[in-house]
């Protein structure tokens, strides 16, 4: 170490001032790129990151909240009445999502047993999926057992995976 500390003070010595000050002005502007490149700019960018993350999530539990409440109130509105007969619940719902231009978003329906019918949607339009639920718990007495909506990137379009239930 002694050695190579003894080799810089030899070449640095060699140096004119005016190198010197040339050497000294740029050393000193590479450790500042060093400094901001390795440490402030990544930091930075880890708060801008942090900071545009919990404004999407406030705007995701604001949206949530909304729908909470629409659902609920479309739940509190209206009679409900039974009307599926012998058909199975399976068949009932295929038909009316097919009835109602809402199949095309499912990716998967299943009968979860003889009383459930699982369902997945995929970038299915909010407002429609929430009237064609009202609309078969009003009309047809069938209950939405268990329901998770997740946002997409796209304004008024969720993913939902529901449970129906007779």
């Amino acid at each position: 170490m002694n050695k190579i500390q003894s080799n810089i003070k030899k070449w640095w010595h060699t140096l004119a001032a005016r190198e010197q000050k040339i050497v000294t002005t740029g050393g000193t502007i590479a450790i500042i790129l060093i400094i901001y490149t390795l440490i402030w700019q990544p930091f930075s960018s880890a708060v801008n990151n942090a900071k545009k993350d919990v404004i999407n999530k406030r705007n995701l539990v604001t949206w949530m909240q909304h729908a909470t409440a629409r659902i609920t109130a479309l739940r509190a509105n209206g009679n409900m009445r039974q009307n599926i007969s012998n058909t199975s619940l399976l068949t009932f719902v295929d038909n009316s999502l097919r009835s109602n231009n809402l199949n095309r978003y499912v990716t998967q329906i299943k009968q979860a047993d003889n009383s459930k019918v699982a369902l997945n949607f995929n970038s299915a339009p909010f407002d429609e999926l929430i009237s064609w639920l009202t609309k078969i718990w009003q009309q047809d007495g069938i209950n939405t057992t268990n329901a998770t909506f997740q946002k997409t990137d796209n304004q008024g379009l969720v993913k939902v995976s529901l449970i129906l239930s007779k």
